[in-house]
């Protein structure tokens, strides 16, 4: 797991059902993913553990003195996880070869931004082949006023647990995406299928990602 530049084992939010033994193919491309969001410093990334896949990225970023001089590297942060979530979907989707659209287009990615005393929810989706909607689905704040805390703290706290079982329950989707023989019989799936290795971050990064 990927925080802050650094390696560090997290528990995992999300719970899920089947236990499926974890695939080799899975095990390789998880290495991959991990070391290239090492390089591109996204705070954290979520595993499937049954799986052995992410399934989710958190960004944090935010000063608590001076949020209004923060709000650029707020807007580049979101810009990352946009890019890389479209990443993690394509590479998602390739894991399954080439599977049905009813199937692919129930997939759903979610990503936290914490940012200052906030945490936003975006999701990442295929509703259409080749086509990536990323959008808010939610925000709520993180108490930071002690006076506040015995009002504020009750609805912080159900809004993670509402989060942890939004992450729960696509995680699971994911195990049964991946599990299900469903496949595209149409070969005309190929020329998208081609571009699902392609990564938006700099040429050198990009490089050096390639060596490694």
């Amino acid at each position: 797991i990927a925080e802050g530049g650094k390696k560090k084992r997290i528990r995992e939010l999300a719970t899920v059902d089947a236990h499926q033994p974890v695939s080799r193919k899975h095990t390789k491309v998880t290495v991959k993913i991990l070391k290239l969001f090492f390089l591109v410093q996204i705070s954290m990334v979520l595993l499937n553990v049954n799986l052995d896949i992410p399934f989710s990225l958190v960004e944090v970023f935010g000063s608590l003195n001076n949020p209004s001089d923060n709000y650029n590297h707020y807007k580049g942060d979101r810009s990352k996880l946009a890019k890389n979530f479209k990443y993690l979907l394509k590479v998602t989707i390739s894991m399954k070869g080439i599977p049905s659209f009813k199937s692919a287009c129930k997939i759903k990615l979610f990503g936290i931004h914490i940012y200052y005393d906030q945490v936003y929810v975006y999701s990442m989706s295929m509703p259409m082949w080749g086509v990536f909607v990323f959008k808010p689905e939610s925000k709520f704040d993180i108490p930071i006023n002690p006076a506040l805390f015995s009002s504020a703290l009750p609805t912080f706290i159900s809004k993670l647990f509402q989060l942890r079982e939004l992450l729960d329950h696509f995680s699971s989707e994911l195990e049964v995406f991946l599990s299900v023989n469903d496949y595209e019989s149409s070969s005309s799936f190929d020329n998208d299928k081609s571009t699902l290795s392609n990564q938006m971050i700099s040429r050198n990064k990009r490089k050096h990602y390639q060596r490694s």
